[in-house]
């Protein structure tokens, strides 16, 4: 506690310190990542509610298994998401702890998040706010394997969106998804930020409101319909859904950042363009939380969508 109260304490003397808006927000980014680094990176795998003891296990467990046979139990969807596997058996042949190899997940993020808060905030300190009370940070104390993939989305893939790269912007997000698969469908990104924002994204709310509602099932369906191995089609069988607290609360920064989206963006000449990039984006992460509340993973690909709003 006393690392997270002081952090803040620094945090918020730089956000009231003396000096020019971008040499203050470029120093305050820095040290938002080593916040988020810190308090990520010393977190005990004893943690209570987390996976982290059992991912610790997992990582040793690397040690007594070949490459080729972490590749087969992939391939053969005995593991997910393999390539994650394969990586902390690289870092555990060299020696490192499983303490050391958390603490270079919680580094990667920390980059990430202060990059794209750099990159696209006008004001860092709210974009932090945000991350802490939205649950972004939270989630990402646990679920390694969606953290590293959010990472890479965050320091790469919305830069190549934005700047429409559509290759680099297709490698990215492959390269997200070989460490949880989940984020192969923010692809659907690239078309989404074209549009124009207006009127026209609140019908879509309302229309999967209305297809929720008479048609429970239907995302049943479509899960089933796009998935790509037999892994993800169990997800449709799934009946643990969420509340509409986290529809209600998304819905709340979506109007937030409609009625003050002219001071939320750095660059004045990009303003309107990333604007309407994330709020579109935020759009598509608000659908898909409608449909969390029948299946509850469904928020775990509404958070690539919807960590946008901290810019």
């Amino acid at each position: 506690m006393l690392l997270l109260y002081g952090g803040l304490a620094i945090l918020v003397y730089v956000q009231f310190g003396a000096g020019n808006d971008y040499r203050k927000n470029k120093k305050l980014c820095i040290w938002i990542g080593v916040f988020l680094f810190l308090v990520s990176a010393l977190k005990s795998k004893y943690m209570p509610g987390t996976d982290l003891l059992s991912y610790s296990k997992s990582f040793y467990r690397t040690l007594d298994l070949t490459y080729r046979r972490l590749w087969d139990a992939w391939r053969n969807e005995e593991i997910k998401d393999g390539v994650f596997y394969i990586v902390a058996k690289f870092l555990a042949e060299r020696g490192l702890t499983s303490q050391v190899w958390m603490g270079l997940i919680a580094l990667l993020f920390a980059v990430g998040a202060g990059w794209f808060i750099f990159r696209n905030s006008a004001k860092p300190f709210l974009s932090l706010t945000l991350m802490l009370s939205l649950g972004f940070f939270s989630f990402t104390l646990s679920g390694l394997r969606q953290t590293m993939a959010l990472s890479i989305i965050l320091l790469f893939s919305y830069d190549y969106l934005l700047d429409r790269r559509l290759i680099a912007f297709i490698l990215s997000v492959v390269a997200a998804a070989l460490f949880h698969s989940s984020a192969i469908l923010f692809l659907a990104a690239y078309p989404v930020v074209t549009i124009e924002f207006g009127w026209k994204q609140f019908v879509l709310v309302v229309g999967m409101l209305v297809v929720h509602f008479l048609f429970p099932s239907a995302i049943r369906s479509v899960i089933k319909w796009i998935a790509w191995s037999d892994n993800i089609e169990k997800y449709a069988d799934r009946e643990t859904g969420l509340t509409w607290s986290g529809f209600i609360i998304q819905m709340a920064v979506l109007v937030f950042c409609i009625l003050f989206r002219n001071d939320m963006v750095l660059d004045p000449y990009l303003k309107w363009r990333r604007m309407d990039a994330f709020l579109n984006c935020m759009i598509v992460g608000l659908c898909l939380l409608i449909f969390a509340t029948t299946i509850a993973e469904m928020f775990r690909v509404a958070y690539y969508y919807n960590i946008c709003c901290i810019a």
